[in-house]
């Protein structure tokens, strides 16, 4: 849990191979700092990335909502829209 008193919040962002192929300018892990506990969806708005393209969200291997608030550090895997027939 976030203590405001202590360092902040460590977030490693995992894009999956169906959002690099939409976000080419992105790096495959993207490692960031958190002040404060945020939404999932704020993460990506301010990490540059657009929620409506993260079709699925998985946070230390749990799916979660993008309305979810995270509050400790964690591992964030980003899945994009996939196709096939």
């Amino acid at each position: 849990m976030w203590d405001k008193h202590t360092s902040a919040m460590k977030a490693k962002i995992i894009l999956t191979a169906s959002l690099r192929a939409v976000l080419e300018e992105r790096p495959e892990v993207v490692e960031r700092e958190i002040n404060q506990p945020m939404s999932i969806r704020r993460l990506l708005i301010e990490t540059g990335i657009n929620p409506l393209i993260v079709m699925k969200v998985f946070v230390d291997g749990i799916q979660r909502s993008k309305e979810d608030l995270l509050d400790r550090d964690f591992e964030i895997v980003l899945m994009g829209p996939v196709s096939g027939g």
